[in-house]
């Protein structure tokens, strides 16, 4: 099969089971490497203090995959329009009963001691359904096993946001996206309801080149959404951040000021998406991964 044939094979597998697709070459661009340590290394609060250990690793395929000529990289949508918006807002033996329908653990005492105070908790839309890790692993794998019909010698390995490596830097260089002023991956036709899965391969392919310009302009719903003020243009103060608080932190409960903020918002936090137009009314055709 020739290069170009390949590569279209490839794109359209993917296309069967993602909303959107693009390939990639291995090596990060230098100046979305800085952008993304520039907009995620900032106010992260000691839970997050890994991230700082070997950044170069966030953006180096060969060191985990030196096999790796090429990357596919995919966006799977999660929300739209018909979902039912139920999932999201539930009394809190309704959330118990969830995270363990989801695999999830007990909340932190502070938590749900303020779902009891709340009688609501509102779970963000990305938590809402299975954990997303697993069911993208599970499409990546569909997708690897549709690309081995036609090149059967081809190997690969998926990541799926549970190694250092930067997703979203190689989303924006192959063009599926922006770096909004929330710090989030932006596709103008598909919002930002998605998340994103790469799959390594040994095929070499050549990349897709065409960027999306940033499309935020003056735009700052995002930042004004934000209640602990988290955001600042093209930067995310992750020790304010409410999805911080409520997801990966492990310890007590946070200020009172964080406390307040967070209302019936016990599992992550949507409003800075929720207030991006982008997301509001798109109807583009999605896929959902669950």
């Amino acid at each position: 099969m020739e290069n170009t044939s390949l590569r279209d094979a490839v794109k359209k597998a993917a296309l069967a089971h993602c909303d959107a697709a693009a390939i990639c070459g291995v090596h990060a661009n230098a100046c979305y490497h800085a952008r993304y340590l520039n907009a995620t290394d900032f106010g992260l609060p000691d839970g997050l203090s890994y991230l700082t250990r070997n950044p170069d690793g966030r953006f180096d395929i060969d060191s985990r995959y030196p096999g790796a000529k090429s990357l596919l990289v995919c966006l799977f949508s999660y929300w739209d329009e018909n979902t039912d918006e139920n999932l999201l807002s539930l009394t809190p033996d309704e959330w118990l009963a969830s995270r363990r329908a989801r695999g999830l653990k007990a909340p932190p005492d502070w938590l749900y001691a303020l779902a009891r105070e709340e009688g609501m908790a509102r779970v963000a839309r990305y938590a809402a359904g299975q954990d997303y890790h697993v069911a993208v692993k599970g499409a990546l794998g569909r997708i690897f096993k549709s690309i081995q019909a036609f090149a059967p010698d081809v190997e690969g390995r998926s990541f799926v946001d549970t190694s250092p490596i930067s997703e979203k830097s190689f989303a924006v260089q192959c063009g599926l996206g922006w770096m909004g002023k929330n710090t989030l991956l932006i596709n103008k036709e598909r919002g930002s309801y998605f998340v994103i899965g790469l799959l390594a391969l040994s095929l070499p392919l050549e990349p897709d080149t065409a960027l999306y310009p940033d499309e935020c302009g003056e735009c700052h719903r995002c930042i004004d959404a934000c209640p602990c003020g988290a955001l600042s243009p093209y930067r995310l103060n992750q020790s304010l951040c409410l999805a911080y608080w409520t997801t990966q932190h492990k310890g007590g409960a946070p200020e009172p000021e964080i406390l307040r903020a967070l209302n019936d918002r016990l599992e992550g936090c949507d409003l800075c998406q929720q207030a991006c137009p982008y997301n509001s009314g798109n109807k583009a055709k999605r896929n959902k991964i669950f």
